[in-house]
């Protein structure tokens, strides 16, 4: 029983921008909330209620992000090139497709999941239907996201997502919060950072992607 060097040094090399990455997620949402919290005690209720419905939508979009960075991974190191592209692509389209489904359900019965959370606050419930048009009906943008992530990973690069994902995520939310919302102080204006950033990633995943891909191809084909 014994460390074995190479394999700990690529276990490093992989786990901890991933790591990191969560951090860069929890900070981003950190700054978001402080301006949650500058609407008042309604905009907080809402806000928190519609961002607990989300999250059962997110671990939906989780699972396909698993499934792209499992299935990617494992033929790349069996060096089968069709089923990496099957594993980058069917999940996507999937992964899309339920974010669409199961964002528009959030809002078509947006009022009576709120209902759940608030009692008593008519105000509050109305705050998080606005969440919820806002960010969860385009959360299919975080099914795209998460399975460029994953694909990227599985081909072997984990630090570039990671910092790609800091910008757009810290940097792009930071911003927004710090020099956007002093202008607009209405909740939608808020709420509009998440997409915002979520697309801006999505984009620097597919360059990222783009070059990534064919790099490691390349080495297979080296390989066999």
């Amino acid at each position: 029983l014994k460390i074995y060097k190479d394999s700990l040094k690529e276990i490093l090399r992989v786990g901890l921008p991933a790591g990191v990455q969560s951090s860069f997620f929890a900070l981003s949402n950190t700054v978001v909330q402080a301006g949650v919290n500058s609407f008042g005690s309604v905009t907080i209720a809402g806000s928190t209620a519609g961002g607990n419905i989300e999250g059962f939508v997110y671990v939906s979009m989780n699972a396909f992000y698993q499934a792209v960075l499992t299935g990617v991974s494992q033929n790349y190191g069996a060096k089968d090139e069709k089923r990496i592209n099957k594993f980058i692509y069917i999940p996507l389209i999937c992964a899309v497709v339920a974010g669409l489904v199961l964002g528009g359900a959030c809002v078509l019965f947006a009022r009576p999941l709120l209902g759940i959370y608030i009692t008593d606050s008519p105000e509050a419930i109305e705050i998080g239907v606005l969440r919820l048009w806002m960010t969860t009906a385009p959360y299919f943008l975080v099914g795209a996201m998460e399975c460029l992530m994953g694909a990227i990973r599985g081909l072997g690069s984990s630090t570039i997502p990671a910092i790609t994902s800091f910008i757009g995520t810290c940097g792009v939310r930071m911003m927004w919060v710090l020099f956007v919302l002093p202008y607009f102080r209405e909740e939608w204006a808020l709420f509009i950072a998440w997409p915002i950033s979520w697309v801006f990633v999505i984009v620097c995943h597919l360059i990222t992607l783009a070059f990534v891909k064919p790099r490691a191809i390349k080495k297979l084909r080296e390989q066999e």
